[in-house]
C-alpha cells in the first residue's frame, strides 16, 4: 500500500460557492448531476468556473445501500447567484477544515482514510456536514481536494 496523502488543518480564506442539486443513488452516478447543473447554468447564462466540479457526500457507502446514498453535486461559481429548484446555492464557510489532496487513482479511499486517521490522532471531531470534494484540473491532471469541517 502506498503512503497516505498529507492532511493539513486550514481555514478557508474566502467562502467556496457552488450551485448544486441533491442526488440520491450510487456515488459513481453522481457526475451526471454535475453535468445537469452545468447545462442548467449555461441555459440560464450564469457563468461557472471551468473544470471545477463540487460535491458534498453525506453517507458512507459501506454503511448504506447504493440507492440510499445522499449527496449534493454541482459546480463552483464566482459569487452567489439566484437559481430555481431543484438547484440551490451551497457555501463552504470561512472556517476550519481538515484538507487533503489526492490523485484520482487514490483519491477517495486513501484521502478519507488519511483524514479520519488525522482526526483520531489529534482528537478532532468532524462538523455536521459531509465530506466536501472539489475536483479540478492542475497542470493537466485531475485533482481531488477533500475537506472535512472541524467541529470545535
Amino acid at each position: 500500500m502506498s503512503a497516505l496523502p498529507e492532511v493539513e488543518r486550514i481555514t478557508l480564506s474566502k467562502e467556496i460557492v457552488a450551485v448544486c442539486r441533491e442526488f440520491f443513488g450510487p456515488y459513481e452516478q453522481a457526475p451526471a448531476y454535475v453535468t445537469d447543473v452545468e447545462k442548467y447554468l449555461e441555459a440560464q447564462k450564469i457563468p461557472s468556473l471551468p473544470f471545477n466540479a463540487f460535491g458534498v457526500y453525506f453517507d458512507d457507502p459501506s454503511q448504506k445501500r447504493p440507492e440510499e446514498l445522499r449527496s449534493y453535486q454541482g459546480v463552483l461559481v464566482e459569487k452567489e447567484v439566484e437559481v430555481k429548484p431543484p438547484y440551490f446555492v451551497y457555501k463552504m464557510k470561512q472556517k476550519e477544515y481538515l484538507h487533503t489532496t489526492a490523485s484520482p487513482q487514490e483519491a477517495l479511499p486513501a484521502g478519507y482514510l488519511a483524514l479520519f486517521n488525522y482526526m483520531g490522532l489529534h482528537h478532532i471531531r468532524a462538523g455536521s456536514t459531509g465530506g466536501h470534494q472539489h475536483v479540478t484540473m492542475k497542470d493537466g491532471q485531475v485533482v481531488f481536494d477533500i475537506y472535512l469541517e472541524i467541529d470545535e
